[in-house]
């Protein structure tokens, strides 16, 4: 089975599979590299701001400038059992020296020693150009696939993965 990791996920794939690297298949990226989440993380205060409704996250990502708010207010947000909604990702565990841009030099180097890397983008995801020639230059033997925003098409990239 691959290891599959979006957004932080993404990053822990890259540190899990440095660690094992024969434990599981694949490594499988989807639109974030060390250096690609929000610079300085000032997106995710910690602990995470509660809301009323998701359309009121969407309205807190929208005024710290996330690109495409909806959707990762949908990916990343969860309901309590009182109705409020909050960030399912939030860095009140992260110790105090912990890096600010998470583009430790570390993962780089572990992600250019896992074989055969797969980053999926999505069409005007978070990825930029630098971030997509940066991957291709230090990561020679890894693959690139673009997919439109919608769960299906990811699914058909994982999916010969998986079987």
């Amino acid at each position: 089975m691959p290891v599959v990791g979006l957004g932080f996920g993404a990053l822990a794939a890259i540190a899990l599979k440095a660690k094992f690297p024969h434990s599981a298949g694949r490594l499988v990226l989807v639109d974030a590299l060390p250096g690609t989440l929000s610079p300085g993380l000032r997106l995710w205060p910690a602990p995470s701001p509660e809301f009323t409704t998701r359309d009121e996250a969407v309205a807190w990502l929208e005024g710290r400038g996330a690109t495409d708010a909806a959707r990762t207010a949908e990916l990343e947000t969860e309901q309590a059992a009182d109705g409020t909604w909050s960030r399912r990702h939030h860095l009140s565990s992260l110790p105090p020296d912990a890096p600010t841009a998470l583009d430790d030099e570390a993962l780089w180097e572990q992600l250019v020693a896992v074989p055969f890397p797969l980053l999926v983008r999505t069409e005007n995801g978070p990825l930029d150009a630098a971030s997509l020639d940066r991957f291709r230059a230090r990561v020679p033997d890894g693959d690139i696939v673009t997919v439109h925003a919608d769960p299906h098409d990811l699914a058909d990239v994982l999916h010969p993965l998986t079987h």
